[in-house]
């Protein structure tokens, strides 16, 4: 008489069960059989038709009970329908041999020898074979059943499809890599900070201003802050707001480390904080995320661009002002010449003539210069500043 009663098989998805049967209970009942009850053999418990029974016959889990030698002594028939067998094909066939692929054959032979010389369960991963070659792998629990005299009697083995959820985990890992990869391609600096702020993640691109992101690991984000800039860039950096309110764009001078040397890049710091939940409060407050963007380059493309409408201005001043001197300068010295030509050396005036001409010549010296401005260059004068001439000449 066939082990297998005619059930309603539940099938499985994509090789994952759909739960996990009571494993403790089934065997405290395989072990001790209901009070008053005679005591029977595997394949009568097999069939029975209470609690026992029910669960064997329509667990969607893999169930394989094995002498022990090894030998198939019954399977359930999720198993059964999966490797494409009848009770009468597997009995008393070789399970290490006949259901599990080769690749996996030495694993599962270390298990069963375990199982037979040892007491306790065992927990592993490995795949059978089907009759058409399909595979599919388990995560395997094993027990040893004993007979009253302490003799090995059967092993017990409970199979949980975990094809999908290894399947998930490959994908998550490959999810990680890529994610992983785009991180590396940034050249903006992402971080993430605990509660405190503490750098717990930093990404690759800080390596370009001088630091390790393993050095990083535990430390302050403030402390490659500008001394500066510190005290407004705390809760800025260490963002405990989310959505709208959080930080978008706010500007800081991070620190470069350059051979012992210290200079500092600008940047803008765009962050919010981490909950654990979807309302925020500081219960769920986790730590803060953020992406720091390097504007150095543009910063000094802003300064530039100052610099050349200042020294612009500068120059159209100098020619306004050259231009606005030189013809009164004309006149005086063409009249000065006049009356210098109408009185004798010996004459008070004379001296000073000479005295207006030279500082003429002067003043002709200094439009000169202002002509020939080619830079934007300051100093000190009186509460402010004014053009330095000689040196915007040089």
């Amino acid at each position: 008489m066939s082990l297998i009663l005619p059930v309603n098989i539940k099938k499985y998805e994509h090789g994952e069960m759909l739960y996990k049967p009571m494993y403790e209970e089934l065997e405290k009942r395989v072990k001790e059989p209901e009070k008053g009850a005679a005591k029977q053999n595997l394949p009568e418990l097999y069939n029975l038709k209470g609690f026992l029974g029910s669960i064997i016959k329509n667990s969607p889990d893999f169930i394989v009970v094995l002498n022990p030698d090894g030998k198939t002594i019954l399977m359930n028939a999720t198993m059964l329908n999966f490797l494409d067998y009848n009770m009468d094909e597997v009995r008393g066939k070789d399970y290490l041999s006949s259901f599990v692929p080769a690749a996996d054959q030495e694993i599962v032979s270390k298990i069963l020898k375990q199982l037979i010389k040892s007491k306790g369960p065992t927990l592993s991963s490995s795949r059978v074979v089907a009759k058409d070659g399909r595979k599919l792998l388990l995560e395997w629990h094993g027990r040893q059943m004993f007979k009253d005299n302490g003799e090995l009697d059967y092993i017990w083995c409970l199979g949980i499809g975990i094809t999908m959820r290894k399947k998930k985990e490959q994908e998550l890992v490959k999810s990680e890599e890529k994610l992983n990869a785009i991180i590396r391609t940034v050249p903006d600096i992402i971080y993430r900070l605990d509660t405190r702020g503490r750098i717990t993640f930093i990404s690759d691109s800080v390596k370009q201003y001088g630091y390790q992101p393993e050095d990083l690991l535990g430390k302050y984000l403030l402390d490659i802050i500008h001394p500066d800039d510190k005290e407004k860039a705390a809760l800025k950096i260490n963002e405990r707001r989310t959505g709208q309110r959080s930080t978008k764009s706010y500007e800081v001078r991070l620190l470069r480390q350059n051979q012992g040397t210290s200079s500092f890049e600008y940047f803008l710091i765009a962050a919010e904080g981490l909950y654990t939940s979807e309302k925020p409060d500081s219960s769920t407050f986790i730590g803060t995320q953020g992406i720091a963007k390097d504007i150095s380059d543009r910063k000094r493309a802003e300064a530039e661009r100052l610099h050349r409408e200042k020294l612009q201005g500068v120059i159209e001043m100098a020619g306004a002002v050259c231009h606005k001197l030189n013809q009164p300068l004309m006149t005086i010295s063409g009249y000065s010449e006049l009356i210098s030509m109408g009185i004798s050396e010996n004459d008070p005036l004379t001296g000073k003539l000479v005295k207006i001409i030279e500082q003429i010549d002067k003043l002709g010296k200094i439009t000169q210069k202002l002509m020939k401005i080619t830079r934007y260059e300051t100093k000190d004068y009186l509460d402010g500043k004014i053009i330095d001439i000689d040196k915007a000449t040089e």
